[in-house]
């Protein structure tokens, strides 16, 4: 048995997510790629967050009323207009350790949020 190891590289990927009770959608990439998931909302508000498994404590990425925000390997993009928003998250350098539930959301009562799951894996190997 020869085993192949299948290295793929894709620097950004831009989905849409559920929201409001639908299925969220499980991403698999591969550990050092980028990732870049647009939340899109029908509603502006602030503040922003951008967070990992239950949004509590350190699981907190980013909470901000600031158009752009940097925390390490986060970042977050925010671009509004009257009758819907758009909010970009990402994640560099990716680690199985990011591996999980994330949530993107607007307002301070964090009831309106888009949910994505994310799978980190070291490659695949095919034989």
């Amino acid at each position: 048995i020869q085993l192949l190891y299948v290295g793929l590289s894709l620097p950004v990927l831009t989905i849409l997510l559920a929201t409001d009770g639908e299925t969220a959608e499980t991403q698999t990439r591969m550990r050092g790629e980028n990732i870049t998931v647009e939340c899109k909302f029908n509603f502006s508000e602030n503040p922003i967050l951008f967070c990992k498994e239950n949004c509590e404590g350190e699981n907190i990425l980013i909470n901000t009323t600031e158009n752009r925000a940097d925390n390490g390997r986060y970042s977050t993009l925010y671009d509004s207009n009257y009758t819907s928003a758009s909010l970009h998250v990402s994640i560099s350098d990716l680690k199985r350790s990011d591996s999980g539930r994330y949530r993107c959301g607007l307002g301070k009562n964090r009831t309106r949020y888009h949910e994505f799951h994310l799978d980190v894996t070291e490659g695949e190997f095919l034989s």
